[in-house]
């Protein structure tokens, strides 16, 4: 049998196989077989020499070689899986786990949840990566135009200076032992339930690096060290200490326009809770509760994030920002997989459900974000 060199000769190669399935004995099929391992390992073969081992056994060829075959090819492919899948508990479709099936889903439907999860996914920049790093070149000094006092004088050089800044891949996700029979006792609606779930992990998580992680691996917004910090006042060291004055002192750490330009707030429930009770000197709500769209403080978009903790002191829990301003790099973006074609799912009926993706965070424009913290004990 020649070499496979593209899908081509694959599929003319499983267009033969019916052809010649009958007339093999099991000899003659086992030399077969073996000849084809030899020349064209990979997954895609894989794929295809499984489908030839069903239709064989089908024939009456349930020759135990070519079995012992198959798994030896199948731990070549997945070897790195096969340590992981021994890691998990395999969950089952019974009553003591209360565990159901889980299928192969599309991306585009996690995606939309995983959007939905998340107060920044669909406003900070997104950058995609074509490799583990990328670099960013970040305006220190901009250009500028100048009047000439006369045609005949000469123009102004301009001298436009620039920095940098390196986006950095890391790997997030995890994976869920599954047995066999409960895929084979497919439930619909939980197999809503763990993508869906998959995907509001993912736009959480991603809120956390954009606006509160320690580095953890990123540091977010509301963590940068040199970001313009507003400190309440001595004494304010709770978040129910939070003033108008403290929330108008904050923004007006912002003092360009270019800076307060698509700027919004970014806090937790509670926090809110505390802005939406502010009154002015004459008793009349700043944020008002009747109005269409109570998200809003004196014309700036309020986002509520779990992911901003309940302050203790000297912690912050504003943020005051263009969420453009945060650059998210995309090497991977959130893939589900199911691994089924292991030796464990041979001998032990598992398989593996796993989420996994590969981001980058980095935080450029400093000078463009406002934090709110509060006082120290």
């Amino acid at each position: 049998m020649s070499k496979f060199e593209n899908q081509a000769d694959l599929s003319r190669w499983a267009e033969q196989i019916e052809e010649r399935v009958d007339s093999l004995s099991k000899s003659d099929w086992n030399a077969r077989f073996a000849e084809s391992i030899s020349k064209k390992p990979g997954e895609e073969f894989y794929a295809m020499a499984g489908s030839w081992l069903k239709m064989a056994i089908k024939q009456g060829h349930p020759e135990p070689a070519v079995r012992n075959r198959m798994t030896k090819i199948d731990e070549r492919l997945v070897e790195k899986w096969i340590e992981k899948s021994k890691l998990g508990t395999p969950l089952y479709s019974d009553t003591t786990t209360g565990s159901y099936a889980v299928p192969v889903q599309f991306f585009n439907e996690v995606a939309r949840v995983a959007q939905e999860a998340s107060v920044t996914v669909g406003k900070v920049t997104r950058v995609n990566m074509n490799s583990n790093t990328c670099s960013i070149p970040v305006e220190s000094t901009g250009t500028s135009v100048k009047w000439v006092s006369a045609q005949t004088s000469a123009h102004s050089e301009i001298s436009p200076t620039f920095s940098q800044s390196t986006l950095s891949c890391k790997t997030v996700g995890g994976y869920i032992g599954l047995s066999i029979p409960m895929l084979e006792d497919n439930d619909v609606a939980a197999v809503q339930h763990f993508f869906n779930t998959w995907g509001e992990d993912y736009g959480q998580e991603i809120d956390k690096q954009v606006l509160s992680a320690n580095a953890d691996p990123f540091t977010g917004v509301l963590r940068q060290g040199s970001a313009q910090i507003h400190t309440m006042s001595a004494g304010q060291t709770a978040y129910t200490d939070m003033t108008s004055s403290d929330v108008d002192s904050m923004i007006g750490k912002l003092t360009s326009a270019k800076y307060r330009r698509g700027a919004e707030l970014f806090m937790n429930t509670l926090t809110y809770d505390v802005l939406r009770n502010l009154k002015t000197a004459e008793g009349d709500y700043l944020v008002a509760p009747w109005a269409m769209n109570p998200y809003v403080y004196k014309g700036f978009a309020v986002n509520l994030s779990d992911q901003i903790s309940t302050p203790a002191v000297s912690t912050p829990f504003v943020g005051f920002f263009n969420p453009k301003h945060v650059f998210m790099g995309v090497r991977k973006d959130l893939e589900l997989k199911v691994f089924d074609q292991t030796s464990y799912a041979a001998t032990e009926d598992e398989v593996i459900l796993r989420a996994r993706a590969r981001l980058a965070f980095v935080y450029p424009l400093t000078s463009a974000y406002a934090v709110m913290k509060t006082a120290a004990a």
